[in-house]
């Protein structure tokens, strides 16, 4: 349904409106790959970035440039929209090449500083801990058992509260 409404808007469309429509995916272009790429600079690492992925996206794009200079000679926007877009995948490309690795030392680091940290005894913080009274045998009920505290004897101890 989708594809017969942009069918028949192609066909709806003047002419001279249709460069305009092109030069519209060079925005779409940058908000889809500026984020990114900033995102890998400020994180120095790709993250789970596929470079069977992004190799790909790099080999689609020259092929799309060289059919489009090819095939569709003086259309501009096209062509350059296709520049953009090898240029953007190609910093990706770079970006993943310069910290190819470095999530694995990263990651080394960080675990060998928890183990460090994990050597050094932490400080204890004292806090009185109630110690349970034992009742005074004259305390004791008729059979010789000592009784159960009661709830005014709970009620009288002092609790503390674990603070992390």
């Amino acid at each position: 349904m989708l594809t017969a409404v942009v069918l028949a808007s192609l066909l709806i469309v003047p002419h001279t409106l249709l460069p305009l429509l092109q030069l519209s995916t060079f925005p779409i272009s940058l908000f889809s790959k500026v984020p990114q790429i900033a995102s890998n600079a400020r994180a120095r690492s790709t993250g789970n970035l596929s470079a069977i992925a992004v190799g790909a996206q790099i080999v689609g794009c020259a092929a799309r440039l060289f059919t489009t200079s090819t095939e569709l000679e003086g259309d501009a926007f096209v062509l350059w929209g296709f520049v953009l877009a090898l240029i953007l995948n190609g910093v990706i490309g770079l970006q993943m090449w310069m910290y190819w690795g470095k999530d694995i030392v990263d990651e080394k680091k960080r675990e060998s500083a928890a183990l460090a940290a994990a050597e050094y005894p932490r400080e204890k913080l004292d806090s009185p801990i109630p110690q349970a009274q034992a009742p005074s045998p004259a305390i004791q009920n008729r059979a010789g058992s000592v009784p159960l505290a009661s709830s005014s004897a709970a009620g009288s101890r002092r609790w503390t509260r674990k603070i992390d």
